[in-house]
């Protein structure tokens, strides 16, 4: 390795309470992406900033302190940071870290602090490791070479959570265990007098038996009262990673905040629950079968502030209240008088409905895709301690106002939003030249499932009078093949249809107004047959699925050239401000420090991603087919790629990749 991802460790330092935001610092970045993209993912959405410490920073007690960061987390540990400039001064800070009453999170799949690192001024390199430098590991019980199962578990394996702990309120009492694993190293228990152990997470198979602890917490009340929690770092990783996460955040804020502290959260849960009741207000005044656009962006509104209030109780819950205080004080205009404005939108939708029926029951206004019951809240941006709702969704035909975009992440390119996507472009849309065809009536029936269309007036079936003698006689008109109902959609844009192998069929809405370069690239990519044969080789629960590398083509997912490719050519970063990552949103992939380094490679958000917004490319959104989105795992390969309408199927001859906008 060659920087300071050589090794799979890094700790991120969380700071509780203070008059500071709260930070995750990393030290350094880790190569293990997906674990940290969980863990950045679930930071995020608490109102959490990330930033880097440096190797010198690690050493630094002035900074690197439980009176600044009350918890550390080591993602891959068993590598560790043991020199920086004098023997064992990275290994004697993270021991004074614990001692001096902080919170040691290690998240690992192998023997824990097993390979210590030295700095060299560019790079972390392995050295041999004297006993000295294992007393973090006798000191805590943790890990030990022998404590491994080696082989996969048996089938039917579980995790059985201990009652009382910090995940018993959060999570089921039985967890399944992670797919695709081959080995399990547990926790091997309490290999010191005085140390308190408590599994929170016990392997178990069908039998009864036990394999050992995935998650544990130890603590040593002589030693300052540090505290030790240990997850099997696949457990980060699985769908559940962010409650286990977040349990563990919630019960060291709880253990260690003061009761004045104490006290100014009570208050602060007991607005939010005030908030909450004025929304539920607020949509039960609304009659689910009453739509006119007034009252559908109402209910996209009501659905955003649900989430909105749920992960600012998390962020309760977590002791991040200065982050909640502020987001109060925004949220309070908006919640003013919110049942009676519900109220008073219904009265006006019951009178336009009196004053035009066939309207107020044909025409079916075009909506994103939906998330799924008890949509979450947008995650806050990294640095910021406000902003997490989302804007809605602009109608189709309409400059859209509030798309949701995925981040992204690959290997060597970052990916964006909760972890850095690491090959990414940036891409944004506007509208599409028309194709010329028609756009065919969409059902008005209120599908949900169904792509928006442009509703059909009424028909009538009476027949009509023949047309009197005199008239002259037309001349046949040769009938043409319509386009199928399901494959017309209500938008002048330009919109895409993907085949997945095995999975189904995704259509994508370009938005080149906002995102000419990015949905030029794409359009261009697609026209040409790029993506052919390329599968999706990224996928993170409650965050993205990211695909378009060429190196997919003929290389398995686990190569490590796979998510770092893309065409000859590079789009410019176009991030704008209208458009937001959403639920179905598309971006393109770029890396992160490199605003103009995007491809072929894209993403499609599985969940509401703020932290992304202005730092990543929206170009696009599915409009039909996030069932299949949903469904996509690591391997579905594009068998077809079709214009669908809103351009010409073909490229125009000379046709630049950047360029097929410029006049629009």
């Amino acid at each position: 390795m060659t920087d300071r991802r050589g090794w799979l460790m890094c700790a991120l330092a969380l700071t509780l309470g203070g008059a500071r935001a709260m930070e995750i610092a990393l030290i350094p970045q880790p190569t293990d992406e997906a674990v940290a993209t969980a863990v950045r993912s679930a930071a995020a959405e608490v109102g959490i900033t990330v930033t880097v410490l440096e190797p010198a920073q690690i050493i630094d007690q002035a900074r690197f302190s439980p009176k600044i960061y009350a918890l550390a987390v080591l993602l891959g540990g068993e590598k560790y940071p043991d020199t920086v400039l004098a023997e064992g001064d990275a290994a004697a800070a993270l021991q004074a870290y614990v001692d001096g009453g902080g919170a040691l999170l290690v998240a690992a799949t192998g023997m824990v602090m097993a390979r210590p690192q030295r700095w060299s001024g560019s790079e972390w390199q392995s050295v041999p490791a004297p006993l000295r430098r294992l007393k973090l590991i006798t000191h805590f019980g943790l890990l030990d070479a022998g404590q491994a199962l080696e082989t996969a578990p048996p089938a039917g394996c579980e995790f059985a959570l201990a009652p009382g702990t910090a995940l018993s309120d959060r999570l089921p009492e039985r967890l399944p265990l992670p797919e695709g694993q081959d080995a399990y190293r547990p926790v091997p228990g309490n290999q010191e007098a005085g140390i308190e152990f408590q599994p929170v997470a016990t392997l178990v198979d069908q039998q009864g038996g036990t394999f050992g602890a995935g998650v544990a917490q130890m603590r040593r009340p002589a030693a300052g009262g540090g505290t030790v929690f240990y997850v099997w770092a696949p457990l980060l990783k699985a769908p559940y990673g962010r409650e286990i996460l977040l349990g563990l955040l919630g019960a060291h804020a709880t253990r260690t905040m003061p009761p004045e502290e104490a006290t100014r959260r009570d208050e602060l849960q007991r607005q939010l629950a005030q908030l909450d009741k004025a929304r539920l207000q607020a949509a039960g005044v609304i009659p689910p079968e009453l739509h006119t656009p007034e009252l559908d962006e109402l209910r996209k509104s009501l659905e955003q502030h649900a989430g909105t209030l749920h992960w600012l109780g998390e962020a309760c819950r977590i002791g991040n209240l200065n982050f909640v205080a502020l987001r109060l004080q925004k949220l309070a205009g908006e919640f003013n008088g919110l049942p009676a404005r519900a109220g008073q939108a219904v009265d006006r939708a019951v009178q336009q409905e009196v004053a035009n029926p066939a309207v107020a029951r044909s025409v079916v206004p075009l909506e994103p895709p939906k998330a799924s019951t008890g949509q979450e809240p947008a995650r806050a941006p990294a640095g910021e301690s406000g902003e997490v709702a989302q804007p809605a969704l602009a109608p189709a035909g309409a400059a859209p106002s509030g798309l949701a975009v995925p981040s992204t992440q690959m290997r060597d390119v970052p990916v964006p939003a909760a972890p850095d996507p690491k090959v990414t472009t940036g891409g944004a849309a506007a509208e599409a030249q028309p194709s010329g065809e028609t756009a065919a009536p969409a059902p008005a029936d209120g599908s949900a499932s169904a792509p928006a269309e442009a509703a059909t007036p009424p028909t009538t079936t009476r027949e009509e009078p023949a047309q009197p003698a005199t008239t002259p006689p037309q001349p046949p008109v040769t009938p043409v093949k319509p386009t199928p109902p399901e494959l017309r959609f209500a938008t002048n844009n330009p919109v895409i249809e993907l085949e997945l192998k095995n999975r189904g069929k995704i259509y994508l809405e370009l938005f080149p107004a906002e995102a000419p370069k990015t949905c030029s690239a794409f359009l261009y990519l697609i026209r040409s047959g790029f993506y052919l044969e390329t599968y999706f080789h990224r996928r993170v629960e409650r965050f993205v699925v990211q695909g378009g590398d060429p190196e997919s083509k003929t290389r398995p997912p686990d190569d490590e050239k796979v998510g770092t490719g893309g065409p000859d050519f590079h789009v410019p970063g176009e991030f704008g401000t209208k458009l937001k990552h959403e639920r179905g949103t598309v971006g393109l992939a770029r890396a992160p420090h490199d605003p103009d380094s995007g491809g072929s490679q894209f993403y499609v958000c599985l969940e509401p991603q703020p932290s992304l917004d202005g730092d990543y490319a929206v170009f696009g959104r599915v409009i039909k087919g996030m069932d299949v989105v949903d469904a996509i795992k690591v391997g579905d390969r594009l068998v077809a790629t079709t214009v669908v309408q809103g351009a010409e199927p073909t490229n125009p001859e000379g046709a630049s990749p950047l360029g097929l906008f410029d006049q629009r």
